[in-house]
C-alpha cells in the first residue's frame, strides 16, 4: 500500500489539536505540524493522518491503528510496542529508534523512513513492505514474517535469530551485516547475498573453507 491508496477511501478529516491523540479513540482526525506528547497507550486511531509531527514523548504502546498514515513525522524514539497496525503507511520521517517489538502488523508499508534502529523482535508481520528505507539496524529476532518484502534502501545490520519466514523476499535488500543465519530459512535471497553471507553460513554449519 502507498499513500495514494491509503488516502483514497478516507472521509473528510477534521483538524485536531495535540491533546486529542492521548487515550481513547481518535476517528477521522488529521494532526498536522504538531508536537504530540502524552500517553496514548491502548488508544485506537481509525482513519487518521499524522503529518509533519514531532512524536517525542508520545507513547503508542498497545495502540490499535487502522487506515492511518504517519507522514514525515520524527521522533528520538517512537514507542509502538505490542501494537496492532492494519492498512497503515509510514512515509518519510526520521527516527532514532522505532520500537515496535511484539507488534502485529497487517498490510503495513514503511517508505523512505530513516531510523538508526528498528525493533520488531517477536512481532508478527503479514503483507509488510519496507521500501527505500535507510535503517542502521533492523531487528527481526523471533519475528513471524509472512509475505514480507524489503525493496531498495540501505540496511546496516539485519538480525534474524529465531525468525520464521514464509514468502519473505530480501533480494533487493543489499548486503547488510547478518546476525542469525538460521532465521533466513524460508526467505528468498539473491546470489550476491548468498556469496556475501556464505562465511557465516559455513561457520554455522561447521564447514572449514580451504584457501
Amino acid at each position: 500500500m502507498d499513500v495514494a491508496a491509503l488516502l483514497a477511501p478516507l472521509p473528510d478529516l477534521t483538524d485536531a489539536g495535540p491533546h486529542e491523540l492521548a487515550g481513547g479513540t481518535a476517528d477521522g482526525l488529521r494532526f498536522a505540524e504538531l508536537e504530540l506528547t502524552g500517553d496514548a497507550t491502548g488508544a485506537a486511531l481509525l482513519e487518521c493522518l499524522l503529518e509533519d509531527c514531532a512524536l517525542d514523548g508520545l507513547a503508542l504502546t498497545r495502540a490499535r491503528l487502522a487506515t492511518v498514515g504517519l507522514l514525515r513525522c520524527r521522533s528520538t524514539e517512537l514507542l509502538a510496542g505490542d501494537g496492532t497496525w492494519l492498512d497503515t503507511v509510514v512515509e518519510g520521517g526520521r527516527f532514532g529508534a522505532f520500537t515496535a517489538h511484539g507488534a502485529h502488523w497487517t498490510r503495513v508499508t514503511l517508505t523512505g523512513v530513516r531510523a538508526d534502529y528498528v525493533n520488531l523482535r517477536g512481532a508478527t508481520l503479514v503483507e509488510v513492505e519496507l521500501v527505500d528505507c535507510v535503517l542502521g539496524e533492523l531487528d527481526l529476532g523471533g519475528a513471524d514474517l509472512r509475505r514480507v518484502t524489503v525493496r531498495g534502501g540501505e540496511l546496516g545490520t539485519l538480525h534474524t535469530s529465531g525468525t520464521r519466514c514464509r514468502d519473505v523476499d530480501l533480494t533487493d535488500a543489499g548486503l547488510p551485516d547478518l546476525d542469525g543465519v538460521t532465521g533466513l530459512q524460508g526467505a528468498t535471497i539473491s546470489a550476491a547475498q548468498l556469496a556475501g553471507w556464505s562465511p557465516g553460513m559455513a561457520a554455522h554449519l561447521g564447514i572449514r573453507v580451504a584457501r
